[in-house]
């Protein structure tokens, strides 16, 4: 079951920046029905501001998962989307082959720009956004009976994943989460909580590129060679072009990915890295 529901969660950004809005793809994976039979629940902007803040459209898609059938589930992923609202159909369909038609998906679209503008004009915005869902998905498995409630999970791909690293840094929030996972992380960062992945191919420059590496040497660096201030000004030039490899490389994450969720009954060690 996919829902779509249309809301005005995204920041103003005037007429010249909003030149760049994105319209989603109508082909957009969380607006598509699960062949498996999954729930997937998915809040969009859009100009009717049917619910302007986050926390209000965060409670609407905690309402929509009820009613897509939240009683029954085995887990629940809060997926964190970037700026445009894109959300990765590889991570979707692999916590799908995990769990079958016993997961539910919802994501709530926060913003209509590009991540880079997102990133910089609206980085709050996210991580309200981020939190405001994960504490409402929260509040309505709390709800259900203790025998019945889905494990709660995190999910979020670059943007989205800095904006679902800012939720979970509560650790009164993290306690209702049974894992994450988080793919591109710019800066390659982790909370080190339990249950915790991050996915990183070895030649992504978003993962790469933080001050640290302007004098210090990634663990991870692609190739042998590397020159202090040299490779990290590379590593700017390449974020241009990081979206153009092939799916496991560069900042572009595919289904050769492993897209396991790191499950309460078998935990993956705290801040575990899995490099493509």
């Amino acid at each position: 079951m996919a829902l779509g529901v249309g809301c005005a969660a995204g920041a103003a950004q005037g007429p010249v920046l909003g030149l760049l809005d994105r319209d989603l793809d109508a082909h957009h994976v969380m607006l598509q029905r699960s062949p498996v039979g999954s729930g997937r629940v998915f809040v969009r902007v859009s100009d009717v501001g049917e619910a302007a803040a986050p926390e209000q459209a965060a409670r609407l898609a905690a309402s929509r998962l009820v009613e897509a059938g939240l009683r029954g589930r085995r887990a629940v992923v809060v997926v964190v989307p970037t700026g445009s609202g894109w959300v990765n159909r590889n991570a979707i369909e692999g916590f799908e082959r995990q769990l079958g038609a016993g997961v539910a998906t919802v994501a709530v679209q926060y913003d209509r720009s590009p991540s880079w503008l997102s990133l910089l004009a609206a980085r709050d915005l996210s991580e309200a956004s981020a939190r405001a869902v994960v504490d409402a998905v929260a509040e309505r498995i709390d709800e259900l009976p203790a025998g019945e409630r889905p494990a709660l999970y995190v999910y979020g791909e670059s943007l989205g994943a800095l904006a679902g690293q800012a939720a979970l840094a509560d650790h009164a929030r993290a306690w209702h989460v049974c894992g994450s996972l988080w793919s591109g992380v710019p800066g390659g960062g982790t909370l080190g909580i339990a249950r915790e992945r991050a996915l990183a191919n070895a030649d992504d420059p978003i993962v790469h590129l933080v001050p640290g590496t302007a004098t210090h040497r990634p663990l991870r660096w692609a190739g042998a060679l590397w020159l202090p201030w040299v490779s990290y000004g590379g590593a700017a030039v390449d974020t241009l072009s990081s979206l153009a490899p092939g799916d496991g490389h560069g900042h572009r994450y595919g289904p050769e990915q492993d897209w396991t969720l790191p499950t309460c009954s078998g935990p993956v060690a705290s801040g575990a890295r899995h490099t493509g």
